[in-house]
């Protein structure tokens, strides 16, 4: 009876490993797939110009009982057509007049701010990392549970 029982705590801690596993991966895809996204759109985005705020767009949000603001930004491409871009939320008010590097695509009314171009590399680095130790950490945790479960059963084959 209690050797059934002990089976079972392991193979219920290498379901906990296993989710550790999938969680830490999802991080690890997080960070990854946000580099890529950048860089396709960097791929996109290859006109640059400098717009300027014109104005904002105040979204607030009931459940954190704050505002956001999204500058509205107005640029001239390279052909000389005036052009607007909506920009990420921030929780910063926009400062009217202030200039900022605009990439844009030529092709479309793709516009996008630097920091959605260059997304900070350092942050998408601790995603992985992070999701990489939770996976490992998981990974251990189900070799461990296997190997317990092993001796168990080689104990009572005895």
């Amino acid at each position: 009876m209690v050797k059934i029982d002990t089976i079972g705590k392991a193979k219920s801690l290498r379901g906990f490993g296993i989710s550790f596993i999938i969680v830490g991966l999802l991080f690890v895809l997080f960070g990854i797939s946000e580099q890529r996204d950048a860089k396709k759109l960097a791929e996109r985005c290859r006109g640059v110009a400098v717009g300027v705020v014109t104005t904002y767009r105040t979204r607030y949000d009931d459940e954190h009982h704050r505002n956001y603001f999204s500058p509205v930004v107005s640029f001239k491409d390279e052909a000389g057509n005036s052009r607007t871009a909506v920009f990420s939320e921030q929780e910063n008010i926009p400062v009217t007049g202030q200039e900022v590097k605009v990439y844009y695509d030529p092709l479309s009314d793709l516009a996008v701010s630097e920091r959605k171009l260059n997304p900070d590399q350092d942050v998408l680095f601790v995603f992985k990392l992070f999701g990489g130790g939770v996976s490992a950490v998981g990974a251990l945790i189900v070799i461990w549970s296997v190997v317990c479960t092993r001796r168990i059963r080689s104990a009572e084959n005895q």
